[in-house]
């Protein structure tokens, strides 16, 4: 100045801590008459830090509620800080939701004031291990084979399932309504779902042998007369027909054709028998009479 000392005033000190956004900067000259002169200039302060997450969820795996194909699912809410003050926090999914079988990935935005944003993502990963049912299995199942036959046809109401999961498959060793031999078979079902979880079940049916093997040509009673200076004679016959309903038959006889049978009346009996205990019995008389 044309006059000495001036003095200097300013609206901010160098070094002053400055808030985001625009700031004028005021300096104001003023001699010692009064007279002032006043220059200033702009600071400009922008926010680039983005917001950020204190804590947040990590990533969980969970097995489905009981009887449902979801998980209910709840977290704590993260905490966040940021430089300038957090404006809001979105996720696309929220807490306490039910998630589905599979693995789901939850996104969380944060964004500040100043339009700075960032993200967390983390997994939820729902695990079916509930294993279906089979409701409706059959009892044990005795049953007779049927006439002239090794076996019979059985049939049963066939069971149902039901899985906390839908698409399971259910296969089964036999189908109701096919033939069973003579013996004890066991017949199973498997239900399995989408996630490999399965029940097996299974019932018995024991098919029983009750019928008889059958002569269907055997020897006739026969008289004959006694041979020349014996007291009896030799009396032959044809072998037995038989058959069985289940194949295997074991004869046995009181008497082998061929034998000597001395002068009176002789019972032959014959008894046939098949791999299950029936028994059927054929007799017939050979007489011999004295003639000489």
């Amino acid at each position: 100045d044309n006059c000495p000392s001036p003095s200097l005033f300013t609206s901010h000190p160098s070094g002053s801590f400055f808030s985001v956004g625009n700031t004028t900067v005021t300096y104001t000259a003023t001699d010692i008459n009064g007279l002032t002169v006043s220059s200033s200039f702009e600071i400009s302060i922008s926010d680039d830090e983005a917001p950020s997450f204190v804590t947040s969820p990590g990533d969980m795996e969970l097995d489905t509620n009981a009887a449902q194909c979801v998980a209910t699912v709840v977290w704590d809410a993260p905490q966040t800080s940021d430089n300038c003050g957090v404006l809001s926090l979105g996720s696309d999914y929220p807490s306490g939701m039910q998630f589905p079988v599979g693995t789901t990935v939850v996104t969380m935005t944060l964004q500040d004031i100043n339009g700075n944003s960032a993200s967390h993502q983390f997994s939820i990963s729902v695990t079916d291990m509930e294993a279906p049912q089979l409701f409706g299995m059959p009892d044990d199942i005795s049953i007779t084979s049927e006439p002239d036959l090794c076996g019979a046809t059985v049939s049963w109401p066939e069971p149902s399932s039901a899985d906390n999961c839908p698409a399971s498959s259910t296969t089964s060793t036999h189908s109701a309504g096919e033939f069973f031999p003579v013996g004890t078979t066991t017949v199973s079902y498997n239900v399995t779902d989408d996630s490999r979880n399965e029940t097996t079940a299974s019932f018995t049916i024991t098919v029983s042998d009750d019928q008889a093997p059958s002569f269907d040509l055997a020897p006739e009673s026969m008289t004959m007369s006694s041979g020349l200076g014996d007291c009896g004679a030799t009396a032959t016959w044809e072998p037995a027909q038989v058959s069985d309903n289940c194949g295997t038959t074991n004869l046995t006889t009181s008497h082998e054709p061929g034998e000597f049978f001395n002068v009176g009346t002789t019972f032959v009996t014959m008894s046939l028998s098949d791999a299950h205990g029936n028994l059927s019995q054929h007799t017939f008389i050979v007489t011999v009479i004295d003639s000489e």
